[in-house]
């Protein structure tokens, strides 16, 4: 039986890694947004345009090659009016999370940009797969969801770091859960989901995080949580196992999903492309 550990241990954790205690303002207001169906760009704006950087970055993602033979943006309010409030609002809270999930994981072996690729590749992965199941008005949350669902391992790292310790060089491909949960008796799903619940996120992202790992084969998890463990696994399968050939892990996903396995070999191998082209068209209007 899997063993849960008690908040006050992961409190604990959190605490010892102080730097990942609070969370900034502006991320809060844009998840609280995006929970919002009935969101205004004003919102969006009044956000938004506060932040000189978050302004550069939002444009320079919107005026990237997957867009630019339909228009040049020029304002964030032009940027509302071509690609849509959530669409804004997801991407400038992808560029906020930039400083918190860019950073080197010394304890796992991951370069700042490979933890922050990884991120980016599941984000993507789960919406496409999200708007496959169906479920396409949540791919905005679920693309969220995927860009946060190892936020466990900047806690576990940083404690790991402290202490010398690195994981086992034979934690690779979707074993790293499996030992963390015999090193330390719970893993980074857990640890990445209680801060979640510190931090105050809603639900659904707290339950993809928690279940990232676990939940894709299981007919009772909801479409975000299944969605994002999905995700994890075409972004982990298009970087470790880039032939163009069916690999395993997605002829054993493809039933648990009701999904045949060619829809999913098409997403990972959209995942192999340009990965700003792949996040605006995961979560694009015509995606």
């Amino acid at each position: 039986m899997e063993k849960h550990p008690e908040p006050s241990e992961l409190t604990a954790l959190i605490d010892e890694v102080g730097e990942l205690g609070t969370l900034p303002t502006t991320v809060i207001q844009l998840l609280e947004l995006l929970d919002d169906p009935t969101l205004g760009a004003n919102r969006v704006l009044a956000i938004v345009e506060k932040d000189p950087a978050m302004t550069a970055n939002l444009l320079k993602l919107s005026n990237s090659a997957y867009y630019s033979a339909r228009h040049k943006v020029g304002s964030v309010r032009e940027a509302l009016v071509l690609l849509g409030n959530k669409m804004v609002a997801t991407l400038a809270l992808a560029t906020s999370m930039v400083p918190i999930l860019r950073r080197d994981l010394t304890a796992y072996g991951l370069s700042r940009d490979q933890f922050w690729f990884h991120s980016q590749l599941t984000a993507a992965g789960s919406a496409l797969v999200c708007k496959e199941l169906g479920a396409r008005d949540l791919r905005h949350q679920v693309f969220t969801a995927g860009l946060i669902h190892d936020l466990g391992k900047l806690i576990i790292d940083g404690w790991l770091a402290a202490r010398n310790r690195t994981l086992d060089e034979r934690a690779h491909f979707g074993q790293t859960q499996l030992w963390e949960l015999q090193a330390l008796g719970f893993d980074h799903g857990q640890a990445g989901a209680h801060l979640a619940e510190v931090w105050g996120f809603p639900p659904l992202l707290i339950e993809s995080i928690r279940k990232h790992h676990d939940s894709c084969l299981k007919t009772d998890s909801g479409q975000a949580v299944r969605s994002v463990a999905a995700g994890n696994i075409l972004a982990l399968s298009a970087t470790e196992r880039p032939g163009p050939e069916m690999p395993p892990e997605l002829l054993e996903l493809a039933p648990a999903l009701e999904l045949a396995p060619e829809v999913l070999l098409r997403i990972r191998q959209e995942l192999q492309g340009n990965p700003e082209h792949v996040v605006l068209a995961a979560i694009g209007r015509a995606g």
